[in-house]
């Protein structure tokens, strides 16, 4: 995430008329230092697109389903892990180790 100097002193450097794109996740990093800007923008919908589809995992993977409902608010259903297996799944801790 690019902070408020840093973002200051490009905009400072670019030439007249020239654009500039910003790309971030405002989901997986937090603001480092004055990075709260970045987060600024993201609210603005004038200025922001938003990807609705995921790429990162496959289509069979319930990480991004889990993820959605966290960022929901909604607690989900998780099932007891039975290895091997990928996924999202509760592991029951059996000790404080």
């Amino acid at each position: 995430m690019v902070d408020l100097p840093s973002l200051h002193g490009l905009l400072r450097r670019m030439p007249q008329g020239a654009r500039l794109l910003l790309v971030g996740d405002e989901r997986q990093l937090p603001p480092v230092g004055f990075g709260l800007l970045f987060h600024r923008f993201v609210e603005d919908p004038a200025v922001t697109s938003t990807l609705t589809t995921v790429h990162r995992q496959a289509a069979t993977n319930s990480i991004p389903e889990v993820a959605s409902q966290i960022r929901r608010r909604e607690m989900p259903s998780f099932t007891s892990y039975v290895a091997p297996h990928s996924g999202v799944m509760l592991a029951r801790a059996s000790g404080r180790e």
